[in-house]
């Protein structure tokens, strides 16, 4: 079996999943740009709310 990361982004007031990402690994400047990706198809939400994993707690994000 081989351990991976999964990237879920959700919109929490209407419960929409608006993107995955999959990959063996996941770091901040991959992240960042699913997030960059989905902002212009979407809009930027008023609050992002992330777990404590170190691609999520990155400076990168921060910005």
């Amino acid at each position: 079996m081989v351990a991976g990361r999964m990237l879920n982004v959700l919109d929490n007031y209407n419960r929409k999943l608006l993107g995955v990402e999959i990959n063996f690994s996941l770091s901040a400047v991959r992240v960042v740009q699913v997030l960059t990706c989905l902002v212009q198809y979407h809009s930027r939400p008023a609050q992002l709310c992330t777990g404590n994993k170190p691609e999520f707690i990155s400076l990168r994000l921060s910005k």
